[in-house]
């Protein structure tokens, strides 16, 4: 089976494989969990990641503070 190149990467060398083109272009990917599971460390790898590739990615929290917010972003790279 050939890998999908149009989609979004993960910046997770596994989850890249396994999931290879299921983030797409111009959709909307919730990330959903319990606290504490890795979301916004999920979401801040998949927006840096795509953003060394040239491409733009959005990433929004109802749930944490800006403060916190730019600390784990910051921490992904």
């Amino acid at each position: 089976m050939k890998a999908r190149t149009d989609g979004f990467i993960y910046g997770v060398e596994g989850l890249d494989k396994l999931l290879s083109g299921t983030l797409r272009p111009s959709t909307l990917t919730v990330i959903s969990g319990h606290p504490g599971s890795g979301k916004t460390t999920l979401a801040s790898t998949i927006c840096y990641a795509n953003a060394l590739k040239g491409r733009k990615c959005l990433y929004i929290s109802f749930q944490e503070d800006r403060r916190r917010c730019s600390n784990c972003c910051l921490s992904v790279i």
